[in-house]
């Protein structure tokens, strides 16, 4: 058989046929991604017809098809299509990147091969665990995170998050500190499986730093999100730090499946030289990204300043320093080493640059519109990178315009259908804006998807609330509790329905239930919000005061100091002190506060200025606050801020009696904020002053409808019942308002005034 085989030329022309498709697979390998298993499937299954046709005319003589190769041959290929369809559906079989034309920021006209997002390698990365015994190697647990994602950074067919990425507010180490993990290491195999699927990221990478006979050691293990299948493990050892991973990160790109192109043709610059060469300043790095991770900004400050003293050209962590020094309000070190930061940008990757640039336009230089330029121009450079559009969106959102803030989440659902959690942040913004049927829309998509996810209802929850069907609202919270009982959001959320509708006594045992629940500062501090709303709804400004303190004081062990100021100037107790005659001392609070942040910043105390400033109708500092508003949205394009300029200029005009302009200036509120119960009761203040009684009392229902036990909205209606003279209804209005405030404190002038309209009724 052997010999008629040879004889036939089948090893012969079967060993060509190898050959030859050896090196089409690796073409295509180099050239694009999908496309090689489809190749390497499409030779494989065409082996039987090469082999029978082999066979049949591998020797000299009669080359006429029999019946065996009419039916072997066309059989062979229908089956070898029907395979490659049903297993290749669906898959991009083209080249792995797009050309794109585009201009730079100077207006150059520049061509880039950028990759598509289907051929993405989304992955999350784990603090090494520091298994030497030498405690004075923790520091590399977060470096080797540190220095794998920047060197990660340089393939476009890379995306990586860690415990350093995402500070405080939704980033991987705040989840591990939740579950027990302070500083991120010792984490279980089934957490960091769930905290990967949790941000749909396809791979996990973990690892273990130790000794051997040859120096350290970097052990890398790369997993399967969806199966916590172990892919590789690798073994990197001898050298420095550095040295090793850079060495782990070519062969984790390896592992990936990135293309070979990309593995030839992309930057692959050493760690060393997109970070630092000196291992002191690398290490006070690592250690100040992870304590700033954690939430401590202003105290990662001193390690940030070794690491530049150690290597001024570490741009990263000049960013870093500039960063922390804005948020910690010492601008002027501040400019000075984002300066340095910006003077040694080269060392970072492209993205990082651009990601830089943007923030020192937008932050330290205050040029908004170039800011948004380069932001844009991001995207535009590298359309299938997702960051640039969650950049794009953020200044979408400062910008006040939810609708290019939509079509950015959109674009990157269109990117990458599995970035699942925009769905809900496209709800949330249809929500705000009032288009309810879309929110729901988009909610619902994300509960078919993940319907053990509790986030999934709060959500809808949240549309119900604001459509004022309170009870599909607390069934939906209550569906979220059943997925989650331990999640303290959900109770929190409860309470808030409770207060709505007036039942004070069922928000307080939802509020404990949240207390008992908390596990972080962050849990806690929103259990104080709660607190506010509860009592400053109650008008009880003596127990707001002690809320104002524990929430100031459970903030400032998370929030940057920028942030704790703003926070601390916009809570209610500051917010409303006039309603109580406590003007003179928020107005104190609010000068020691504003001394405290520089400019630009100090201007976001004018909300809380501008609030007190209302309630005592004193139209002079009315105007100073809007002035102070404007500068602050010209300087860093907050235009998310016109609605409280509109209301301050709203109240303006009412007070000196032109009522049809305040109501144009309370519309423009609403047009952004449909839900703005102050520019709702402002409209109908103005309507009943002008003598539209009905056009007020459809405005104060629809106020009640969505909010029923608000005691604003019953007081004026109240009024505007005397006014045309059913007092039965006043009374019913007035009553309903004093209701809620039966236990106010004596002081509080709204429930005063509701007193004596009860008495005059």
């Amino acid at each position: 058989m052997i010999r008629e085989l040879i004889k036939r030329r089948v090893p012969q022309i079967f060993g060509l046929y190898l050959i030859g498709s050896w090196g089409l697979v690796q073409f295509v390998d180099w050239a694009v991604a999908h496309i090689t298993n489809f190749v390497v499937a499409l030779l494989l299954l065409m082996i039987p017809s090469i082999v029978l046709l082999a066979y049949r005319y591998g020797q000299p003589g009669d080359d006429t098809w029999t019946r065996v190769e009419k039916i072997g041959v066309p059989l062979n290929v229908i089956a070898a299509a029907g395979i490659l369809y049903f297993g290749f559906a669906g898959k991009d079989l083209g080249a792995a990147t797009t050309t794109v034309l585009l201009e730079d920021e100077s207006g150059n006209e520049i061509v880039r091969e950028v990759p598509k997002q289907a051929f993405l390698k989304k992955l999350a990365i784990y603090h090494f665990d520091n298994e030497t015994g030498d405690e004075g190697l923790d520091w590399l647990s977060y470096g080797t995170t540190l220095g794998l994602g920047m060197d990660l950074g340089q393939d476009l067919f890379v995306s990586a998050q860690g415990p350093l990425d995402g500070g405080g507010v939704g980033g991987i180490l705040l989840d591990l500190q939740e579950a027990g993990f302070p500083d991120g290491v010792g984490v279980p195999l089934t957490l960091m499986r769930e905290l990967a699927e949790k941000r749909h990221l396809e791979y996990f990478l973990s690892g273990s730093i130790s000794r051997g006979e040859d120096g350290l050691e970097l052990q890398s293990e790369l997993y399967e999100t969806r199966r916590a299948k172990l892919l590789h493990r690798r073994t990197f050892i001898g050298g420095e730090a550095l040295e090793l991973i850079d060495m782990m990160s070519e062969q984790l790109r390896r592992d990936l499946g990135v293309p070979e192109y990309s593995l030839e043709e992309s930057p692959d610059l050493p760690v060393s030289e997109l970070l630092t060469h000196s291992v002191p300043a690398f290490e006070y790095a690592a250690l100040a990204f992870h304590m700033a991770a954690g939430g401590d900004v202003a105290g990662s400050a001193p390690l940030l300043e070794k690491a530049v003293e150690a290597d001024p050209t570490f741009a990263l962590a000049q960013a870093q320093l500039g960063t922390v020094y804005l948020l910690s309000n010492r601008t002027s070190e501040a400019d000075s080493a984002m300066q340095m930061a910006m003077r040694h940008l080269y060392r970072l990757p492209e993205r990082s640059q651009l990601g830089l640039r943007t923030l020192d336009q937008w932050l330290f230089k205050q040029d908004a519109e170039k800011a948004f330029g380069t932001a844009r121009y991001w995207t535009e450079l590298f359309p299938d990178d997702i960051q640039g559009h969650l950049l794009l969106a953020e200044i979408y959102n400062a910008r006040g315009d939810r609708t290019l803030e939509i079509e950015e989440y959109e674009t990157i659902l269109l990117l990458d259908p599995s970035q699942y959690d925009y769905n809900r942040r496209i709800g949330g913004l249809y929500a705000q804006g009032g288009d309810f049927d879309r929110a729901l829309d988009y909610y619902n998509r994300y509960v078919e998807l993940f319907p053990d996810d509790w986030r999934s209802y709060t959500g809808i929850a949240s549309t119900y609330r604001n459509m004022g069907d309170y009870e599909r609202a607390r069934s939906a919270y209550e569906r979220a509790a059943i997925v989650d009982p331990a999640e303290p959001s959900i109770p929190i959320s409860l309470a808030r329905l409770e207060v709505d509708r007036g039942n004070f006594e069922q928000a307080l045992d939802f509020r404990e239930q949240a207390l008992a629940a908390s596990k972080s500062p962050q849990d806690r501090f929103a259990v104080y919000e709660l607190d506010e709303l509860l009592h400053g709804r109650q008008g009880q400004f003596d127990e707001l005061q002690q809320d104002y303190r524990r929430r100031s004081e459970v903030a400032a062990e998370f929030m940057n100091p920028v942030n704790l100021v703003i926070n601390r100037a916009n809570s209610t107790a500051l917010q409303y002190a006039a309603d109580a005659g406590r003007e003179a001392e928020a107005l104190r609070e609010l000068d020691r506060l504003s001394s405290e942040i520089s400019a630009p910043f100090d201007a976001f105390t004018a909300i809380a200025y501008l609030q007190i400033y209302q309630t005592l109708e004193n139209k002079e500092q009315v105007k100073v606050q809007i002035d102070r508003l404007n500068a602050l949205i010209e300087a860093i394009g907050f235009a998310a801020l016109r609605p409280i300029v509109h209301l301050g200029n709203g109240r303006i005009t009412e007070i000196d009696g032109d009522c049809r302009e305040a109501i144009d200036s309370y519309r423009k509120v609403m047009e952004s904020n449909p839900d703005s119960r102050p520019a709702q009761l402002g409209i109908s203040r103005c309507q009943l002053a002008l003598g539209e009684a009905e056009e007020a009392e459809a405005t104060l229902l629809e106020v009640l409808r969505i909010t029923p036990a608000h005691p604003h909205a019953h007081y004026q209606l109240a009024l505007v019942y005397e006014e045309t003279g059913r007092t039965a209804d006043a009374i019913e209005q007035v009553d309903a308002a004093l209701e809620v405030w039966k236990n106010a404190d004596p002081e509080y002038k709204p429930a005063q005034r509701a007193r004596e309209l009860r008495a005059r009724l």
